[in-house]
């Protein structure tokens, strides 16, 4: 189980590298060919998409350390901690300021 844990963590964080760096590359190829609204619509997702990933990945790892050092049952309340920290921080916090803010817009 702490194999599959591993390498499924691994996975999860290449693939968050690659969704974060990919608005970065987006930019660069299209910059100047009158294309912002496209390039600012998918870079959204891909950062959407990437942050999902990274959050997936915090908690593969604190899952992975805390089974390894504590135990399974460590292991999932550690991770489920982490996920809950991770979710009201980049997720309902975010959230919460944007319907709050004066200049919200649907």
């Amino acid at each position: 189980a702490q194999t599959t844990i591993y390498l499924v963590t691994l996975c999860l964080a290449v693939l968050a590298m690659g969704f974060l760096i990919a608005p970065v590359s987006l930019h660069r190829l299209l910059f100047r060919r009158h294309a912002r609204h496209a390039t600012v619509d998918i870079a959204h997702r891909l950062a959407l998409v990437g942050i999902v990933l990274l959050a997936a990945s915090i908690v593969g790892v604190v899952l992975l350390i805390f089974t390894v050092v504590l135990g399974t049952t460590a292991g999932f309340v550690a991770a489920g901690g982490a996920a809950l920290v991770l979710i009201g921080l980049w997720g309902a916090l975010p959230l919460t300021v944007r319907e709050r803010s004066p200049d919200s817009r649907p």
